[in-house]
C-alpha cells in the first residue's frame, strides 16, 4: 500500500471513529431525555420498547468506534467492522429517508435529506474501502467475507423486522 492508500486509511479510521463518538452520544442523550422525561412513567412507553428502538443504533456506533481505531492501526478486524459498519449505515440512513419521505413537513424536508446525502457518502467510504490497495493489505479470506456476509444480513434482518 503506497503513502497515498496508507493515509485515505487512516482519514477514514478517524473519521469513522468520530462518526460512531458522535451517533453514541446522539443515542444515548435521546434515551437518556427520554428516560428523564417521565414518559417511561406515564406509560406511553416501556425501557424494552426504548430498548428494541435504539439497540441496532448503539451496536453500530460501538462497532464504528472500534472499527475505525483498528482501521487507523492497520488491523483485519477494524477493516471487516468498517466495511459492516459503512454497509449498515448506508442501508439503514437509505431505509430512513425513503420511509419517512412521505411524512415529512417543508420545514423537516433538509433533515431527510441530509439522511440520503449521509448514506451516499457511507457508500462512497465503503467503495474506497473495497479499492484494490486494502483488498491487497488486509488479505479477506473466504471464511472473513462469509462471516462479514452473515453479520451484515443478521443486522439487516434486525433493522428490518425489529
Amino acid at each position: 500500500m503506497n503513502k497515498k492508500w496508507s493515509v485515505i486509511e487512516k482519514i477514514i479510521g478517524c473519521l469513522i471513529t468520530l462518526w460512531g463518538m458522535y451517533t453514541l452520544y446522539s443515542v444515548v442523550s435521546n434515551v437518556y431525555g427520554l428516560i428523564s422525561s417521565g414518559i417511561v412513567m406515564t406509560g406511553n412507553i416501556t425501557y424494552l420498547q426504548i430498548v428494541q428502538t435504539n439497540h441496532l443504533n448503539i451496536l453500530l456506533s460501538v462497532a464504528c468506534i472500534f472499527g475505525g481505531m483498528f482501521l487507523f492501526y492497520g488491523d483485519k478486524a477494524g477493516w471487516l467492522l468498517c466495511l459492516i459498519s459503512c454497509c449498515m449505515y448506508a442501508v439503514v440512513l437509505f431505509m430512513s429517508a425513503a420511509s419517512n419521505h412521505a411524512d415529512i413537513k417543508k420545514t423537516s424536508l433538509f433533515f431527510y435529506q441530509s439522511y440520503s446525502v449521509t448514506a451516499i457518502l457511507f457508500v462512497i467510504v465503503l467503495i474506497l474501502l473495497i479499492q484494490k490497495p486494502f483488498r491487497e493489505k488486509y488479505q479477506p479470506t473466504v471464511k472473513n467475507l462469509r462471516l462479514f456476509a452473515l453479520i451484515f444480513f443478521a443486522l439487516l434482518a434486525d433493522k428490518i423486522f425489529l
